[in-house]
């Protein structure tokens, strides 16, 4: 499976801080890491506690994102193609991917555990002082969870329109940069191939 030609890819740098929303990380080489670039990001956050991940290399990614509506980031067409997408992509070449949260404007970031990616530098409780949907309170990125810099994308030239309408569709919205993908795709350096 060539996931470059088909999605693209997603670089993190070495030293980025993602988060885990939880205070359990699992320790199978088998197992896959769900991580986001902020926490309110994660849906349904049960758990009250967030855990500081630290990238020990930069991170290679699968981008999986087929399309944009709106805000929504489209990945899979179906529980059966996510299926299968797990069970093919080249776990030797990348670290993991990045997709949207079930359709949705959030975003994840996925590891393969295998050593050397990242270490958990610190843990602690979350206190949920933000929802997407109050906007009496909105949040204030990247001031408590800092969010990673630097990113770098190589898209198929395919991607090139779709995203150029979703970068416009976000400044011209009522709330623009409402979610992390927003803040960080129009700060990210982006090679169409």
């Amino acid at each position: 499976m060539n996931s470059l030609h088909q999605y693209g890819e997603m670089i993190i740098p070495k030293d980025s801080i993602i988060y885990h929303t939880s205070d359990e990380i699992p320790n199978n080489t088998d197992q896959m890491l769900f991580c986001t670039f902020h926490p309110s990001e994660w849906i349904g956050i049960e758990d009250e506690y967030v855990s500081y991940i630290k990238l020990l290399k930069d991170v290679r990614l699968v981008f999986v994102m087929k399309d944009f509506q709106k805000k929504n980031i489209l990945s899979f067409d179906s529980r059966a193609e996510y299926k299968d997408f797990l069970k093919n992509w080249d776990r030797e070449k990348y670290d993991g991917f990045f997709s949207s949260i079930e359709n949705k404007p959030y975003t994840q970031i996925v590891l393969y555990e295998k050593d050397g990616v990242f270490e958990v530098v610190k843990k602690e409780e979350l206190k949920k002082m933000w929802r997407n949907s109050c906007y009496d309170n909105l949040k204030n990125w990247g001031t408590r969870f800092l969010i990673a810099k630097n990113i770098s994308f190589i898209l198929p030239l395919s991607y090139q329109e779709k995203i150029d309408k979703y970068i416009k569709f976000c400044q011209e919205a009522k709330r623009p940069n409402d979610y992390v993908f927003e803040i960080i795709i129009q700060n990210s350096k982006i090679d169409y191939v």
